[in-house]
């Protein structure tokens, strides 16, 4: 069964590019009127969603080669076709049925927009934990906090002390929300054992506003414990937790 530029319906089975992604993708270029159909483009990228798993990792990489292309022709031919969102929907499909493959053509796309990447993320961790984590050794610049933010989410509720490790292998500082997300459920499970990494995740150099958003969500579920640990506590943070108190015992 073939693709037509019109989205599947509802419970629509999953389809196969019939005469392969290089013909599919030819004809798109003559039925997507673009400027006269705003919707057109959208209704294309829905079909991809019902690819099979041959097709969806068909698709993204002819897609890839055509990008990569120093063809003129090549590049006028698809002028009309919104690759970029084919790609992205592509490599969702494929990382939905088959993660590891996803993580694979996601490391030959010239660039990755980060809600893709947490995207296929979240896909593999929950398929593939073990996979995951090896394949963030190949992501780097903004899209590691997107490709660690499921993971560490993901663990955060099974494993919290992996997920712990995991954030210190990465100490980049547009990880610090994740730690704090992460010291915050601890402590809301256990105060004690919350507080104790948000501490150590201060002393190893990360933001110590760890400290004080771990004691604002220690004071949601024992306020009186968590006065007297602040009061005590003394080291990196402590100039943030004071401020915060002080606002917050203010009339």
């Amino acid at each position: 069964m073939s693709l037509s530029s019109g989205g599947p319906a509802k419970g629509s089975p999953m389809r196969s590019l019939k005469d392969g992604a290089w013909a599919w993708l030819s004809v798109q270029t003559q039925s997507v009127p673009a400027d006269s159909d705003p919707g057109a483009a959208l209704r294309l990228a829905q079909s991809c969603l019902f690819l099979d798993e041959s097709s969806a990792s068909e698709l993204v990489r002819e897609i890839i080669r055509i990008q990569s292309s120093d063809d003129p022709e090549t590049r006028v031919k698809f002028r009309g076709v919104e690759l970029d969102r084919l790609l992205e929907v592509s490599v969702f499909r494929l990382s939905q049925l088959n993660p590891d493959a996803a993580l694979v053509l996601l490391g030959e796309m010239r660039a990755a927009k980060g809600d893709l990447v947490a995207l296929v993320f979240s896909n593999v961790a929950a398929e593939n934990l073990p996979a995951a984590k090896q394949y963030l050794q190949s992501v780097d610049g903004p899209a590691l906090r997107d490709a660690v933010e499921p993971i560490a989410a993901r663990l955060a509720v099974d494993d919290p002390e992996a997920a712990v490790s995991l954030l210190e292998e990465y100490p980049q500082p547009e990880l610090d929300s994740e730690r704090r997300k992460l010291v915050e459920r601890m402590v809301a499970k256990d105060p004690a054992a919350g507080m104790a990494v948000a501490v150590k995740f201060a002393h190893d150099g990360r933001n110590p506003d760890v400290i004080r958003a771990a004691v604002q969500r220690w004071l949601t579920v024992d306020e009186n414990a968590a006065l007297r640990w602040a009061g005590m506590y003394r080291g990196p943070g402590e100039v943030e937790l004071r401020d915060y108190l002080r606002k917050r015992a203010a009339p």
